[in-house]
């Protein structure tokens, strides 16, 4: 199995924002119709298929999940992703499937990235949850 390494230049502040928790409501001009809650947990990311071809894309990296919506995912990577790429991220708690939405770039090696959901697996060990 290969070991991926954390390729991201974080910001100062990219990294002041990934230290807050709780929901991120949706204001106004948004197009979101449910909370985000921040998280700051580690994935891996894997391309599953690109309408491009992209040079020198890595198509598996470890990324950081910056939020997690009802319908989306947001997420920090060291490489530029484009929309309506088809990727899969890897958690501790499960496996998320979807469409990248949106893509920015924050500064050098660092990359704001967006998915919609279009699918999620939770792991058996997680799915049970204990009542006393």
């Amino acid at each position: 199995m290969k070991t991926l390494k954390l390729k991201i230049k974080l910001t100062p502040e990219l990294k002041k924002s990934l230290e807050e928790r709780g929901t991120n409501d949706p204001n106004l001009f948004e197009a979101r119709g449910s909370a985000r809650f921040r998280c700051n947990a580690t994935g891996t990311a894997t391309l599953l298929k690109s309408p491009l071809r992209v040079p020198f894309q890595d198509v598996e990296s470890m990324v950081i999940v910056r939020n997690i919506s009802r319908s989306g995912v947001g997420f920090i990577s060291h490489q530029q992703w484009f929309p309506d790429q088809e990727i899969k991220i890897v958690l501790g708690t499960g496996t998320i499937q979807g469409f990248i939405a949106r893509a920015r770039r924050i500064g050098e090696n660092c990359y704001e990235v967006g998915i919609e959901i279009a699918k999620f697996e939770q792991n058996a060990a997680t799915s049970t949850i204990k009542r006393a």
